[in-house]
């Protein structure tokens, strides 16, 4: 139940593009984005573009072109980021990775770790991209 390279990825680059367009840039370019969260451009042109197809930024190609936050994207929660990315059943993969882990078969951490991944759960659908935008401003440290 940990997150994806991918997923992590996608999150700092909306915290990044959030910051960026909220503090004047219309749109960010994909090189910047790449460049400020480490991440290869390639890789990080496809997670971006599926935020596009989800609604969650917009993207404009032509040299003014680049990615920009949308109005509802500070409302957006992670755990509709980790939909997006790692699938809807993100939340019932099992942490040792077995793929018949369930409460009628569970692994040897499963009850052990059903609390822990109800909160984490709920975490995830509580914390916004503005809330994490905010908390980085508020950080010394960059993504």
């Amino acid at each position: 139940m940990l997150l994806s390279k991918t997923t992590q990825y996608a999150i700092r680059a909306l915290i990044y593009i959030q910051r960026e367009t909220q503090t004047g840039e219309n749109r960010v370019d994909i090189r910047k984005i790449a460049e400020a969260i480490k991440s290869p451009t390639h890789f990080t042109a496809k997670i971006l573009q599926q935020l596009v197809r989800h609604g969650v930024i917009s993207s404009m190609k032509g040299p003014n072109g680049g990615f920009a936050a949308e109005p509802h994207t500070a409302q957006v929660k992670l755990g509709e980021i980790i939909s997006i990315m790692d699938g809807k059943d993100f939340s019932k993969a099992c942490l040792l990775g077995l793929p018949a882990c369930s409460e009628e078969k569970p692994c040897p951490i499963h009850h052990r770790f059903a609390s822990l991944k109800a909160s984490t759960v709920k975490l995830f659908d509580e914390l916004t991209i503005g809330t994490l935008t905010e908390d980085s401003l508020n950080t010394y440290l960059s993504l």
